[in-house]
């Protein structure tokens, strides 16, 4: 069982809608089960009909409560905290939205007026698609993705394949180099960096791929928009071939791809060969990453 990461640095670059389209063409061929890391913006989804499975709440980090009977309104609490989420009062109460759950203000308290509690901060949810399965999470207004919701979710994605034998997991990372990021790069085969040609997908470009260099992680790239700005798209590509990283193809900036959004289907399955095409050759390129030996026995054969 092989697991691939879809990651961007720079949000908006169609990091779904590659992550999408490869997974359309790798079920073709071998079991897939789908994985989306992004809980901020789950929509991996829209691109796929979907039939309910299951839903489990997830409790995200704790958060300080105040015994209003035992609080002594002495101002402690308020004293340690960093975050402002301590009101005055008597008794002193918490605000629950600034809270960060460090746990500092029940450490202080001198009375043991002040408890963590888990709080709710959204659902994981198990979906089938024609594909396969697919985990995603759906957080509640206020909550943020957290390294622990990704990480739940690949956890579910890893025992639905080695239950019903799948051959590939991909999963749709959230963007930036942050906790949720690493959560969803941790142990995986490969990274897929999607990038497109500007200055801040360039610039955060680099920043994702220092930290899955830091972290051991094999990767390669495609560039999506090639076509937009051919002077940053030769940069990319320098850039790339720099720091020895394959760019395995480049999709232009298509109406095709718009089209299979509005649809809710992968770009590859819109009837569009030009699409199809560019897909068929980074899934290739993915797939020889993937499973070197393969490649190999291919650039041999006769």
């Amino acid at each position: 069982m092989k697991q691939l990461v879809v990651l961007s640095g720079k949000g908006g670059t169609g990091k779904t809608s590659v992550a999408a389209a490869l997974a359309d063409l790798a079920a073709r061929e071998r079991r897939v089960v789908l994985v989306d890391a992004d809980a901020d913006a789950a929509n991996l989804g829209l691109l796929f009909e979907l039939e309910p499975v299951d839903v489990q709440p997830f409790q995200g980090s704790d958060v300080a409560v105040i015994d209003g009977e035992l609080c002594l309104a002495c101002g402690d609490c308020a004293d340690v905290c960093r975050f402002d989420a301590v009101v005055p009062g008597d008794p002193y109460s918490i605000d629950a939205t600034a809270c960060e759950g460090c746990g500092a203000c029940a450490l202080e308290c001198p009375s043991s007026a002040i408890r963590m509690e888990p709080v709710r901060a959204g659902s994981r949810l198990h979906a089938r698609t024609r594909l396969g399965p697919l985990f995603h999470g759906d957080l509640l207004p206020g909550q943020e993705n957290s390294g622990k919701l990704v990480a739940a979710l690949r956890t579910a994605g890893r025992e639905e394949a080695q239950q019903t034998d799948a051959d590939l997991i991909v999963v749709d990372g959230p963007p930036g180099i942050g906790c949720p990021v690493l959560a969803a790069s941790t142990g995986v085969d490969l990274a897929l960096l999607v990038t497109e040609p500007s200055l801040s997908a360039l610039h955060d470009l680099e920043r994702v791929l220092e930290t899955l260099a830091h972290f051991g992680i094999p990767a390669v790239a495609c560039l999506n928009k090639a076509d937009i700005h051919h002077g940053l798209a030769a940069r990319i590509r320098s850039f790339l071939r720099r720091h020895e990283v394959e760019l395995v193809g480049e999709i232009p900036y298509h109406v095709g791809l718009r089209e299979a959004v509005e649809r809710g289907l992968p770009a590859t399955a819109i009837g569009d060969e030009l699409l199809e095409r560019r897909f068929a050759r980074i899934w290739a390129g993915v797939r020889d990453a993937l499973e070197p030996s393969r490649a190999l026995r291919s650039a041999e054969a006769p």
